[in-house]
């Protein structure tokens, strides 16, 4: 029998190997090399016998990092010249992103026209160049200002690093409690310092002038605002005029340095990389972060039509969720909308350099001036520079020995041999068609290649998540039930009771299991004898032999392997236990008749639990819908508790329920964070009042007051736009650590051999982690820490009631019994409720305050008091530290349950990981890679906990037992 460390033990690897499945599967980055490179002018200019003249000679491209598409539109009063742009000189139109909706895939898709996979969000917190070609590396040279954050990244990426030149701020310039408009300002400030360098320094002069070049200006005041004060604040508006100003005088500098014939060969796109929620953050598909706004103007791009009702652009058929009119001022022209990774083509095509290799987008020809020939031309070359994308991938496929191509797409020159012919008729409307086509089917080529492996991953990765909760359900069964059955057997001798395995056990000889349980089990069922065959063996030994030739022949990546390595090894353990298995299920018909409505209910409270948490991800407010139904447990139990304790479960299930019913915490009220202290503050000096206490004790509830005081003065410095204090930041950061550490002064107040009792340690733990969610708190959450942990001190009282109740109920199956050496229990069917449960609450912590499968419902707000700087790991961190602390609570509530049920150690912890992967799974095959980016970020959330989900608990127990494991019950 395998020990409890190495189910953990490859538990976790187990785990921790199939997170990254969703990636390989759905989310597989499309980067690959190809050697063949096209821009947007026929490479034989020969067969046109002319050249094609460039639209434009130089081109910028400025960047309003986090700039919502509505706050710019419906303001024309805060960005005149900008408006002035759209309706008089240019074109435009919303940018839609897709997720993560964050600044390094935005600015990606941008410059490179490529959709990075899903994960490439987590290189964008250090320097991680893009290992893949741009706009920049295309250009002859680009020179860059702005945020450390991006600029480095495409610098060095570049082939030649010294054609991308940058400038760069500091990031301690990104604070958040300063005007976050200077961050805009300084790149303006070094844009018309070069131009003005340029006048004296005639070499530098030629060089601006050239053509294909590219100047890119990153302006990261509105993303700063937007966080800091949220888009609606007069901070982020007033950001938008001091943008559309600084853009206005970038013009006039230009028009001092470059003739007028030099301005007219340039072209100027405008837009953003993402956009900005209400609540002052991104990261989700919600339409206010996946919409942006582009205004072009210029050299080669098209003057303004009115808008006509009757004329639907085509760039709105092919972009479903923008069709409204929104009643905004440029409305009076005609929209075109693009998808972000357009305008990397459009950018290529406008100074006529090669498309970057692994670009996607299209050239959007309604924005372009060009004529009907220059742009079906376009279009041609864009089809082919995709077209090389997909035989690329083909060719890597056809390796394989049985390869299948697609049954529709025949890999060969038609389209190219066509186009050609198209060509030399000068058939143009012909070959824009046809090169629309090459392009669908192009990219439904890349798509069928991407999706290659979905079935065959799909599977094992099936079968090593429903292997591994039988593997662990019959460890929990082999460790936690049976051998308690066994010794009850021993005890019960002369009645000759059958038990769990169906078998009438004549006493014998004790052996003991890996636990160290005693066990009187005959050999034939003895838990520690498998059923292992040859016949079994030789079958999975075949089996893993032909899986791995199978990958070989694929030419499979590692992680293939370690995801076919986990089903096969599961399912051979599972296989051997057979005969243990259906012994064990053999005892709901021989124990009683009472065991199998036990079963079903216990089943269907299971169903309606899992069920409801999984789709609570998706509608946070059907936690709110179980609440009511858990508050009926206690009246289940006639007996079991008082009047007392089933009003006061009945009131927090109650409250419980209205915290999830609330939305996310968005905005600031420091009136519920000062209530929030206060009460926690009451609570430890009632129980020292009541109860008594140690020094230690009175100077946490006095540290929750200090904590409430600090943190309400540094929220109020920062609404007055005072900035925040160093007192008050060095004082938060002591109260926040002192908080933490003053529970180990406990340990050294007390007396060689002195106990502690549990009332006790659960209000030092309460009392620990209450200056957390103080100083992290912008609203509620607060309320919600006090009402959890009471509920939770409520629930493990209510539970030992129920079992208290039970153990004296004569009508109640009792599976398993104490052992006399140890004076723990088996686990029996009621337990099962306690794991649920404790999964339930697992679940309701990770919704109280915010919806944990979206990254966007998290206020920044409360990180400023302690980290004013512009730092998204550290913020991270600390946002994820409140997160987690509920569960603290939980882990130790359960520990101290878990004592007064006398049930065996770590049992119920470890049921709870056989049925944990029932929602990973859900999870798994609900993982999205098409639709709307919502349902594609918060299926990736979803999945990513799910898997999380087990090391969490297994570090719950470990929190469990250092927090508990010296008191007395």
């Amino acid at each position: 029998m395998v020990s409890r460390g190495w189910v953990l033990t490859i538990g976790v690897l187990f785990h921790l190997i199939y997170l990254r499945s969703i990636f390989d599967i759905y989310f597989k980055s499309p980067v690959v090399s190809v050697e063949e490179q096209h821009g947007s002018s026929l490479d034989d200019p020969a067969i046109l016998h002319e050249e094609g003249a460039s639209p434009a000679d130089r081109l910028f491209l400025i960047v309003g990092d986090g700039l919502r598409a509505d706050k710019l539109f419906e303001n024309p009063q805060l960005a005149p010249f900008l408006h002035d742009k759209a309706i008089n000189s240019g074109r435009w139109g919303i940018s839609h992103t897709r997720v993560p909706t964050e600044s390094r895939p935005g600015h990606v898709a941008l410059i490179a026209g490529l959709y990075e996979d899903v994960s490439a969000v987590t290189t964008g917190w250090k320097l991680n160049p893009i290992n893949f070609d741009s706009v920049f590396n295309q250009s002859r040279k680009t020179w860059a200002w702005g945020s450390p954050d991006i600029l480095p990244m495409f610098r060095e990426g570049a082939t030649i690093k010294e054609n991308v030149i940058c400038e760069m701020y500091d990031s301690e310039e990104e604070d958040f409690t300063e005007d976050s408009d200077k961050l805009d300002t300084w790149v303006f400030e070094h844009v018309d310092a070069l131009f003005a360098k340029a006048k004296d320094d005639e070499a530098l002069a030629r060089d601006l002038r050239a053509p294909k070049s590219v100047f890119f200006l990153h302006l990261l005041g509105l993303d700063t605002a937007g966080h800091a004060h949220r888009p609606y604040s007069k901070e982020y508006l007033n950001n938008i005029a001091v943008v559309d100003n600084g853009i206005a005088q970038l013009m006039k500098t230009l028009e001092g340095s470059w003739s007028q014939q030099e301005m007219e060969r340039t072209t100027f796109l405008f837009t953003a990389d993402h956009g900005m929620s209400d609540w002052g953050s991104h990261g989700d598909g919600h339409p206010d972060n996946t919409r942006t706004p582009y205004i072009a103007w210029g050299s080669g791009v098209r003057k303004p039509s009115p808008y006509d009702p009757l004329v639907v652009s085509a760039s709105l058929k092919t972009h479903h969720t923008a069709h409204e009119r929104l009643n905004w001022s440029v409305e009076q022209n005609s929209r075109v909308d693009v998808a972000q990774a357009d305008l990397a083509a459009f950018m290529s095509y406008s100074v006529n350099i090669p498309f970057p290799k692994n670009n996607v987008g299209l050239v959007p020809t309604e924005l372009l001036t060009a004529d009907e020939q220059s742009k079906a031309v376009a279009i041609f070359q864009n089809a082919r520079q995709i077209h090389a994308q997909y035989s690329s991938k083909a060719e890597l496929k056809a390796r394989m020995l049985h390869y299948s191509n697609m049954i529709h797409y025949t890999f060969d020159k038609d389209y190219y041999t066509t186009g050609m012919t198209h060509i030399r008729n000068r058939d143009w409307p012909e070959l824009s068609a046809m090169s629309q086509d090459w392009i669908h089917e192009s990219l439904k080529g890349m798509r069928y290649l991407q999706k290659y492996d979905w079935l065959f991953l799909r599977t094992i990765i099936s079968l090593g998540y429903l292997g591994w909760m039988l593997f662990a359900l019959i460890f929990v069964i082999k460790s936690y039930v049976i051998p308690y059955t066994g010794h009850y057997q021993a005890l019960a001798k002369e009645k000759q009771i059958e038990l769990l395995m169906g078998q009438k056990i004549v006493p014998g000889s004790a052996t003991r299991n890996a636990n160290g349980h005693p066990t009187y089990l005959p050999p034939a069922v003895d838990p520690n004898v498998t059923s292992s065959s040859t016949i079994v063996d030789a079958s999975f030994g075949a089996l893993a032999v032909g899986v791995l030739a199978y990958l070989l022949e694929k030419s499979s990546p590692l992680s293939y392997y370690a995801y076919a390595a986990f089903p096969v090894y599961f399912w051979y353990k599972i296989i051997q236990e057979i005969p243990a298995i259906t012994s064990s299920l053999r005892t709901v018909t021989t124990t009683s008749k009472r065991a199998w409505p036990a079963a079903l209910g216990l089943a269907l409270l299971g169903v309606v639990i899992i069920q409801g948490v999984v789709n609570a991800y998706a509608h946070r407010q059907i936690i709110s819908i179980m609440w009511p139904l858990a508050s009926v447990t206690p009246f289940l139990y006639p007996g079991a508790s008082s009047s007392v304790q089933k009003t006061a479960w009945v009131m927090l299930c109650t409250a419980m329920s209205t915290f999830t019913s609330l939305p996310t915490v968005q905005t600031e009220d420091i009136r519920f964070v000062v209530l929030g202290g206060a009460l926690m503050a009451l609570i430890g000096l009632a129980y020292i009042l009541l109860r008594g206490g140690s020094f230690t004790l009175g100077a946490q509830v006095g540290l929750v007051a200090l904590t409430t005081m600090v943190t309400k003065e540094s929220s109020q410095s920062l609404a007055d736009k005072q900035g925040l204090p160093l007192g008050c930041q060095v004082l938060g950061w002591t109260c926040l650590v002192s908080s933490l550490l003053l529970p180990l002064c406990h340990r050294l107040e007390r007396k060689p051999g002195e106990t502690i009792n549990y009332q006790q340690r659960l209000i030092i733990l309460f009392l620990t982690f209450a200056p957390t969610f103080v100083i992290l708190s912008v609203s509620y959450e607060g309320l919600f820490y006090l009402v959890f942990w009471a509920l939770l001190v409520t629930w493990m009282h209510l539970e030992s009631g129920i079992a208290d109740s039970l153990a004296h109920d004569s009508k109640v199956v009792h599976t398993t019994y104490p052992s006399s050496e140890s004076g723990h229990r088996g686990l029996q069917f009621s337990d099962a409720r306690v794991a649920l449960y404790f999964f339930f609450l697992i679940q309701a912590a990770f919704f109280g305050t915010g919806n944990i499968a979206s990254v966007s419902s998290f206020s920044l707000d409360s990180v400023y008091r302690l980290i004013p700087i512009f730092s998204p790991f550290a913020m991270g961190l600390l946002l994820l530290f409140k997160l987690l602390v509920p569960f603290a609570v939980i882990s130790a509530t359960l520990g101290l349950l878990n004592r007064k049920l006398k049930v065996a150690p770590s049992a119920i912890f470890m049921t709870v990981l056989t049925f944990c992967d029932i929602l990973t799974l859900n999870f798994f095959w609900m993982v999205r890679d098409e639709g709307s980016w919502l349902e594609i970020g918060s299926s990736i959330s979803a999945f990513v906990i799910g898997g999380l989900l087990i090391l969490f608990v297994i570090c719950l127990e470990k929190v469990s037992e250092w927090m508990v494991g010296d008191v007395v019950m």
